[in-house]
């Protein structure tokens, strides 16, 4: 990811002087280290440059990476003819949706599932009662409105929200 964010810094000049060279040199590299993103955004680069060809490669190696947007345009320039059939042959492209799936199947795990599920509080805990303590029962109720309330209001906000916590 280094040599891709130094790709973007450079092409927008962020913090770096404008530099297509080092731009298209930083790409490269993430592209040939296996970053989908930078094989995506070098066939765009050489799409703009008129090499449809070499941006239809790019495109198809992106796509065997598991990058979605590589292959919604791998399926519309198959589908609009863009390249001969002898650069990206029907062959071709349903050799590419297969490679794509088998990298988005092996990219699933309950992990990630679980992560990408949106945030939702879990449960409050039940306060036990009973066991001794001189409580009485309308004080231990009065006590767990009382932790509940607290615990709500703690609870109010997803880890990681918007509202300055680290």
């Amino acid at each position: 990811d280094g040599h891709y964010n130094l790709a973007i810094l450079y092409r927008e000049g962020k913090g770096v002087e404008k530099n297509d060279e080092k731009y298209l040199y930083h790409l490269e590299e993430a592209a040939i280290a296996g970053q989908a993103e930078a094989r995506h955004d070098l066939a765009n680069y050489e799409g703009r440059n008129g090499r449809k060809e070499r941006a239809v490669r790019h495109l198809i190696i992106a796509a065997n990476l598991g990058h979605d947007m590589a292959i919604k345009k791998l399926q519309f320039v198959y589908a609009e003819g863009m390249v001969g059939k002898d650069v990206f042959s029907k062959e071709d492209f349903a050799a590419a949706l297969r490679a794509y799936q088998t990298a988005v199947n092996e990219a699933k795990s309950p992990q990630r599932e679980e992560a990408e599920k949106p945030w939702q509080p879990k449960p409050l805990d039940r306060i036990k009662r009973g066991g001794g303590g001189g409580k009485s029962s309308k004080q231990g109720k009065q006590l767990e409105k009382k932790v509940t309330t607290q615990k709500l209001k703690k609870n109010t906000h997803p880890p990681n929200s918007n509202r300055g916590d680290f």
